[in-house]
């Protein structure tokens, strides 16, 4: 029960707020949407580029095409943002007349457009990066700022992203950036193989003169040994040939094994390595675990999917075997490769040393020796003239690995956020600052508003809520009272009176005291209105103004020349002099004592005013006291013991609680506490503002007199 009373309090706070909690999301609303709004709409273009598999010599002259891996994607995203090709492209920008025309297009619609949305907008920078101008730091990290170079889920592409608050600047940028990365790409490639074409250019005339010069060896060898007929040393010159032809092809079979070797090895240290190196391993058992692989792949896709199967968990459970079975065969066929290699060297080696062998067994075997190193000069010659053609010819068709898949087309449609879609979330967190708000101000909200709360911070009984009077026109409060005798100001003095048994016979409370704690809180006017009242029910009523320093009784009736004031001497007719008639109204008015020689205190604490009223209480059915705040001024406490009832007047959402309880406690203990103190000091709040109150739901008088105000409304029209 107690959560419940909580919550539904907490939704009483919120209605009684509820046009602090509109305004405040209105604004909160406003506020948030309008920086939105002042920015200008960005576009996004964007470009592609396609990284293109790289090529691998395999064996038998076959070529491999491998991937991009990871690596190599995020290789090619930084160099597309580095800071040289940057730079480039913002000296490009410079000189670029689209760019230009698309600057120039913006500055022209906002030096025409006049309307209030441009006049706010007009703050925005134009070029949102300084390479219209001149190029610099500023600039690169301004560019920085507008580029998102990213490579798309799954693929080789990697898109090329710009923003800009114009559409045309934004793809002239994005296209400006991916083609000066390809060209740089292709200037690279070029740029190796022409380094290339120089060596073998510079190369090719050197090992035409050494072939010349071996040439000539050869020949003047022979003229000098006479042995330019049949040659004596076949035998030996045919096994070397021999020899030399073994060594060749042993090379051979060691530059073949050692291809497919390294081969193995790098395919082996891709993702599913084993899979794709199983064509150069060569192996029965790797060919087998690969079907049995085939096998188990078709079988889960044609089996039971759902969570939990049994066939499902073993199928992946022989897969996740099958391949580790196929890694370790590879592993360990990429060893038998590796070994090949270490055999075929060895033989290499072998044969390399019989040849050794024979040439130091022979004693003259140099004219072998020429010609065969002029034989193998004219072949390393021709090799190099054909490295030389073929270079020349891939240079025609040469690719740089990188290729635009798509140019960016100025935008349509905004890439930013719609400022539309930023309304609701405004909407909720005004709503909720709105709510902290509202249940904060009424947290610290210290002043008293209800009987209730009178009665529990007070410790005195609250007898009235007494509305304020928004419309008078023209009438003082008293005149209103009268002349709507059933309105609800009316009915709330009633109340008052009626709570007081003011009306009843033969009444023990004569003497009535209005006080408040300070000053502008109505107490002269609840003074003045129950004096009125009870005038016109029949009673003879004195109202006596005891605000010795600012008397507001004559301001309140109207009265002129109410100056006359009682002073601390003479007797009954002195009085009779003093007392004034209310013009128009039963009422009696007697003023205050005043002038610079009366010392308030000093009269109150002679027997005077005692006498004065004990005097009063004869003559007059009820004395009304209109006395000074209790906080304001000293005598005002010392007229609550001389009064029969005390009226303390608290100011609806004004007077706070600290203060009322500080103006009490300055009241003697047996006022408030004695044997005979029971309602003898009773509280009125006054100037409650009556639809406000109701938002409360106190369930009070001053609800009532909200909910039901045309069955009191019927009545006076009555």
């Amino acid at each position: 029960m107690q959560a419940e009373a909580k919550v539904g309090d907490l939704f009483r706070v919120l209605r009684r707020s509820y046009r602090m909690i509109a305004m405040t999301v209105a604004a909160g609303t406003i506020l948030i949407c309008t920086g939105p709004l002042l920015i200008p709409p960005r576009y996004s273009a964007t470009s592609q580029i396609l990284i293109e598999p790289q090529g691998l010599m395999a064996p038998q002259g076959s070529i491999i095409e491998l991937p991009a891996d990871e690596a190599t994607m995020q290789t090619e995203i930084a160099a597309l943002t580095s800071p040289d090709l940057l730079q480039r492209v913002l000296d490009a920008l410079a000189t670029d007349p689209a760019f230009k025309a698309a600057a120039a297009a913006i500055s022209r619609a906002k030096s025409t457009d006049s309307s209030l949305w441009q006049r706010l907008t007009g703050w925005v920078p134009v070029a949102w990066f300084t390479a219209t101008g001149a190029p610099g730091a500023v600039g690169l990290r301004q560019l920085l700022n507008h580029l998102h170079v990213t490579q798309q889920t799954g693929s080789h592409v990697i898109a090329v992203e710009v923003t800009s608050i114009s559409p045309p600047e934004a793809a002239v940028v994005a296209n400006t950036l991916t083609r000066l990365y390809v060209e740089s790409q292709d200037q690279q490639k070029r740029a190796s193989t022409d380094r290339t074409l120089a060596w073998l250019a510079t190369r090719a005339p050197q090992m035409k003169d050494e072939v010349k010069r071996l040439d000539g060896a050869v020949q003047a060898y022979r003229v000098t040994n006479n042995l330019a007929g049949a040659n004596p040393r076949a035998v030996s010159d045919g096994q070397i040939e021999e020899l030399n032809r073994q060594l060749a092809a042993a090379r051979t079979e060691v530059a073949t094994a050692g291809t497919k070797a390294d081969t193995a090895e790098l395919l082996l240290r891709q993702p599913r390595g084993a899979s794709v190196a199983a064509p150069f391993l060569q192996s029965p058992m790797l060919t087998k675990l690969r079907e049995r692989e085939s096998t188990i792949l078709q079988s889960i896709a044609g089996a039971d999917h759902s969570a939990g199967s049994s066939l499902g968990i073993r199928l992946q459970s022989e897969l996740a075997e099958v391949r580790q079975q196929i890694a370790a065969e590879a592993v360990h066929s990429a060893a038998d490769l590796r070994e090949n290699v270490d055999i075929a060297v060895a033989r290499m080696q072998s044969i390399n040393q019989q040849l050794i062998d024979i040439r130091n067994d022979k004693t003259d075997v140099s004219l072998s020796d020429l010609e065969r190193d002029a034989a193998s000069s004219h072949r390393l010659y021709e090799n190099l003239l054909l490295r030389q053609d073929q270079l020349r010819e891939q240079r025609e068709s040469l690719s740089p690995g990188v290729r635009v898949l798509s140019l960016a087309q100025p935008p349509i449609r905004p890439s930013s956020i719609n400022p539309a879609l930023f309304m609701p979330p405004a909407v909720m967190l005004s709503l909720i600052v709105a709510t902290f708000l509202a249940v904060g101000k009424a947290h610290f909200d210290r002043t008293l508003r209800s009987e209730r709360e009178v009665g529990e911070v007070l410790g005195i009984s609250c007898i009235g809520l007494v509305p304020e009077i928004r419309r008078l026109r023209g009438l003082r409060p008293h005149d209103y009272l009268r002349s709507q005798q059933f309105s609800p100001y009316a009915e709330a003095i009633r109340s008052v009176v009626a709570a007081l048994r003011l009306t009843a016979p033969g009444p023990k409370s004569k003497v009535i005291l209005v006080s408040s704690s300070l000053p502008a809180e109505g107490k002269t006017t609840l003074a003045v209105s129950v004096a009125v009242y009870l005038a016109t029910v029949g009673r003879r009523v004195i109202i006596v103004d005891l605000d010795f320093r600012r008397p507001a009784v004559p301001r309140e009736l109207g009265l002129s020349g109410a100056d006359r004031g009682l002073d601390d001497g003479g007797g009954q007719d002195r009085l009779a002099k003093s007392v004034q008639p209310v013009a128009g109204l039963p009422l009696d008015y007697l003023a205050a004592p005043r002038g610079g020689g009366v010392d308030p205190l000093g009269l109150l604490a002679s027997s005077h005013i005692d006498q004065l009223l004990q005097r009063l209480r004869l003559d007059y059915d009820y004395v009304i006291i209109d006395s000074a705040p209790l906080l304001a001024v000293a005598e005002a406490r010392l007229l609550i013991p001389l009064a029969d009832r005390t009226l303390f007047v608290v100011k609806w959402g004004a007077t706070r609680r600290e203060t009322a309880e500080n103006a009490l406690s300055l009241l003697p203990d047996s006022i408030l506490h004695g044997a005979d103190s029971k309602g003898r000091v009773n509280a009125v709040v006054t100037r409650v503002d009556l639809r406000k109150h109701a938002r409360y739901s106190y369930g009070d008088s001053g609800e009532c007199l909200v909910d039901y105000g045309r069955y009191l409304t019927s009545l006076d029209s009555a």
